[in-house]
């Protein structure tokens, strides 16, 4: 451990309260994208992962205070934080000549998930990608990624299919991986 590790972190009251309330809406997101990323190692290493989120997020208050979305962060950085965990358990395994379960995220994925989230996380770079987006793309990703709501929801609120929302997101998601590649 560096000494940066062993520091105590001390929040104000105002800090603990955001922290909890941050943790505490996002949790069952937490979990799932925790759950997508470890697979069958989330039995194992779930509780150690959600510790790992909650000291992040700690660490990273200040920035969250003002940061314009930081319930998309957290879910976001615990993605992050669960490949990280995957991929030490990997290297742990591999090294004890271990056979790893089926479901260990590959490199490639884990290369690819990476720079997805170190974009959104370090340079906040997710305007930058929504840029290639339309205005009605924008407002399907602002629905269903900002505000959660289901392709149902967001159809019914903008008052066009339930297809056409589907279109829409396939359309998005395929637009921000060319993003992504021209900014790698």
């Amino acid at each position: 451990m560096s000494n940066n590790d062993t520091e105590k972190i001390r929040l104000s009251p105002e800090e603990a309260v955001f922290v909890q309330e941050l943790l505490t809406r996002n949790n069952k997101l937490i979990r799932i994208a925790v759950r997508s990323v470890l697979g069958g190692f989330y039995k194992d290493l779930g509780e150690d992962c959600l510790g790992e989120i909650s000291l992040l997020v700690i660490q990273k208050i200040k920035m969250l205070t003002t940061h314009e979305n930081p319930d998309g962060w957290v879910v976001v950085a615990s993605k992050k934080v669960a490949a990280n965990l995957a991929r030490r358990e990997y290297t742990r395994l591999k090294n004890t000549k271990n056979e790893m379960p089926p479901d260990v995220p590959t490199d490639s994925d884990a290369v690819y998930q990476e720079a997805l989230y170190d974009i959104w996380l370090e340079s906040n770079g997710i305007e930058k990608l929504l840029g290639a987006l339309t205005p009605r793309e924008k407002e399907v990703y602002e629905l269903l990624y900002i505000k959660r709501l289901t392709p149902k929801q967001a159809s019914a609120t903008l008052g066009i299919g339930y297809s056409t929302v589907r279109t829409i997101e396939s359309t998005i998601k395929s637009k921000l991986k060319e993003e992504i590649k021209k900014n790698l």
